[in-house]
């Protein structure tokens, strides 16, 4: 990010899930590099969100977006407004459904993708 780039948003995520943080480095460095990306202790609340980190967290202008719609405001903000407004065509309950799924098996996912041993 240049000097001249402001930050649109704030990404809270855990920092001590190890595939959280290689998708954070991701998400920083291709998706959306204007956020401000904030690893967060799982179950605590960060000094700068009133929201324990349970789930990924997306804040904007003071409003809040957890687990999937988090990830589909992350993608609009990015530039990526086509990708987002497919996600968005899923019910939230679906989507969320996937990104528990997803969430239950992150260890699992984590040594399948090889992003365990990636810091």
């Amino acid at each position: 990010m240049t000097k001249t780039e402001r930050v649109v948003g704030c990404v809270y995520y855990d920092k001590e899930c190890r595939l959280c943080c290689w998708l954070a480095k991701i998400g920083h460095k291709y998706i959306a590099p204007s956020l401000l990306w904030i690893g967060a202790t799982y179950g605590e609340t960060h000094t700068s969100a009133p929201l324990a980190v349970q789930s990924l967290i997306y804040e904007e202008s003071g409003q809040y977006w957890l687990k999937s719609e988090a990830v589909r405001q992350i993608l609009r903000a990015g530039g990526w407004r086509l990708t987002a407004w497919l996600i968005g065509q899923v019910p939230l309950s679906w989507r969320d459904k996937v990104y528990d799924f997803i969430a239950a098996r992150r260890q699992k996912i984590c040594h399948t993708l090889g992003a365990c041993n990636r810091k």
